[in-house]
């Protein structure tokens, strides 16, 4: 929501490892919706407390390059799966986890510390794919997105971090006034 309201970057990180209550929350959700055969996505806030709280439960297939980071991640096909699912009534693919894998994205009107060839040539080795996105998710997501995979996900951390390092602002220039995020506070007030 920050990076909508605030109109900041974003990015996000497919772990190698789901954790326990984040699984447990998900397959409950399964239960109760008595989801079947059918990509579904769900998303969570993790409170102060340690506890987890649905923000979205989706019966559909994520959104942006999501889909293909499943597939980087975990080096199968996304696609092909689900018609195995309805078509054959089994998932083949095995789940190993061998990577995680992160979504970075960085506006046109942000200046950064690197440019895209500097990016390219620093981070090449972890970067599967880059490109520009539609106008219509620029400002969610980004005008230009980076997928990256490494089985070290502080790496991709870093990474992430670097590719959205800000240039320095020239002297004497004005700081941009930041808008209060209204829904992030609306939310934070429900609690």
């Amino acid at each position: 929501m920050e990076a909508v309201n605030d109109d900041t970057d974003i990015w996000y990180c497919i772990t190698r490892r789901v954790p326990p209550d984040v699984e447990a929350a998900g397959k409950a959700i399964i239960r109760a919706f008595r989801v079947r055969e059918r990509p579904f996505h769900f998303e969570f806030f993790r409170l102060a407390d340690g506890s987890v709280v649905p923000l979205e439960i989706n019966v559909r297939p994520p959104g942006g390059l999501t889909v293909d980071m499943f597939n980087f991640a975990n080096e199968f096909d996304f696609y092909r799966e689900w018609a195995n699912v309805l078509v054959q009534g089994r998932f083949d693919a095995a789940l190993t986890r061998p990577y995680a894998c992160l979504y970075v994205g960085r506006k046109h009107r942000l200046s950064y510390a690197r440019s895209h060839e500097d990016v390219i040539r620093e981070f090449r080795p972890m970067i599967v794919f880059d490109t520009p996105m539609s106008g219509v998710f620029a400002r969610a997501i980004g005008d230009f997105g980076y997928i990256l995979r490494d089985p070290d996900e502080a790496k991709l951390v870093a990474a992430a971090l670097a590719i959205q390092e800000k240039a320095p602002s020239p002297r004497g220039a004005s700081k941009p006034v930041r808008r209060a995020p209204v829904a992030v506070e609306a939310v934070r007030a429900r609690r």
